[in-house]
């Protein structure tokens, strides 16, 4: 058990910190592809998945390669339940250790009895409030299709959804239209390309909910988090207390140790404390350690959206903010070039193709006259200022852009 111990710890620590921060924190963070950050998180998605992809092909050929190819756009692209089961196989697995290793060992000196209680209630709310954030409805924009000469368009069944929040007519516009549903986009929705359906207040897709999260269901989710970093710091604690009523009630701290050689004496060292606890905790030690990084970045990610909360935005409008920023920023530095387009466009009577302009600059097809001049305005020391709802993002702007 002792060996099985360490190789699960020195297997998974790695493995651990991989999907904590990439998989759970990735898409949370703007890297620079450039950067060192950016070059690991390209090798440990996309580019692992590349190198698979043509590692498979070699070996099992493009029959194989194409299932293997479906199974993943299923698995990334479309609602399913994998990661929904794997979060249950890790809390219940998890929970089944402890109950194995840690439980018997309750109460000792340093632990009371009491834990054995709040164990069991932690991890009832835990499923409890993963239930309620994984079945509730988000915030669905409900609608019908009705047939038009100009083709099919969606009528929204519940016209408080279309004024729940004010337009701010930069992010958010009226007459901007779902070219999926078909329906005018109510302020801060978005349709989301993995439920295929348009969602109030939309802040993200959480695939290990199977669900997004919007409007209806962010405090469920919020929760949800919280309450599982809070077990997985419980549990971390309950471990190292454990560990340490073992090791104290076995006497192992007063362990003395001879060198043949010299015949001096000293005390355990760390090595031999940690074979020790591998040998006779069982998988205290490894269940401590996974749950201590997990917490951390359970609660890291809670903040996160603490953040978000208290400047009234949401995930995907954080990341909206950015791109419209640098689209400004774009502007600022082609300001000449593109005025005088826009005045040529407009002395033609031509300038009818701006929409969504601002979103494809890189197009090769793309002209700077077709260029969409975003709102800004521009205090007395050079900064930018972009209104939104309740918040205000400032970017500091170079002399010459002024």
């Amino acid at each position: 058990m002792g060996w099985i111990a360490i190789a699960i710890l020195v297997v998974y620590v790695p493995l651990v910190i991989w999907l904590a921060f990439f998989l759970l924190c990735s898409d949370k963070i703007k890297c620079d592809s450039g950067s060192v950050l950016g070059k690991l998180h390209y090798m440990f998605t996309e580019g692992l998945c590349k190198l698979g992809g043509s590692l498979l092909y070699r070996l099992a050929g493009p029959r194989l390669t194409g299932v293997a190819k479906k199974i993943f756009i299923y698995i990334a692209y479309k609602p399913n339940p994998l990661l929904q089961i794997m979060y249950l196989a890790l809390i219940l697995g998890g929970y089944a250790l402890f109950l194995r290793d840690a439980y018997p060992r309750l109460p000792n000196i340093y632990l009371g009895a009491h834990h054995k209680l709040i164990a069991h209630v932690s991890v009832g709310t835990v499923l409890y409030l993963f239930y309620l954030a994984s079945f509730m409805d988000a915030g669905v924009i409900k609608y019908r299709i009705e047939a038009k000469r100009s083709g099919p368009k969606g009528v929204l069944l519940n016209q408080k959804q279309a004024q729940s929040f004010p337009f701010d007519h930069m992010l958010y516009a009226p007459g901007r239209e779902c070219r999926t549903c078909h329906i005018e986009r109510p302020a801060r929705s978005k349709h989301c390309s993995v439920c295929d359906k348009c969602i109030s207040r939309f802040d993200h897709h959480c695939p290990w909910i199977n669900n997004c999260v919007g409007e209806n269901n962010l405090r469920s989710f919020l929760g949800f988090v919280f309450a599982t970093g809070c077990l997985a710091s419980y549990c971390a604690y309950l471990c190292y207390y454990i560990i340490n009523a073992m090791l104290q009630q076995d006497g192992v701290w007063n362990y003395i140790f001879r060198d043949r050689n010299t015949g001096e004496s000293f005390g355990p060292s760390f090595l031999f404390i940690f074979q020790y606890v591998m040998v006779h905790g069982g998988l205290l030690a490894p269940l401590g350690l996974f749950t201590g990084i997990i917490s951390i970045v359970l609660h890291a990610f809670f903040l996160y959206h603490l953040w978000l909360v208290k400047k009234n935005t949401t995930t995907n409008e954080s990341y909206k903010w950015g791109e419209y920023a640098g689209n400004v920023r774009f502007y600022l530095a082609n300001k000449e070039e593109i005025e005088k387009h826009k005045k040529e466009e407009e002395s033609k009577n031509n300038n009818n193709n701006n929409n969504g302009a601002r979103r494809d600059i890189n197009n090769p097809e793309w002209s700077v006259s077709d260029y969409e001049v975003p709102k800004y305005r521009l205090d007395s020391k050079g900064k930018l200022l972009l209104k939104k709802a309740r918040i205000i993002i400032i970017i500091i702007m170079e002399q010459e852009e002024t």
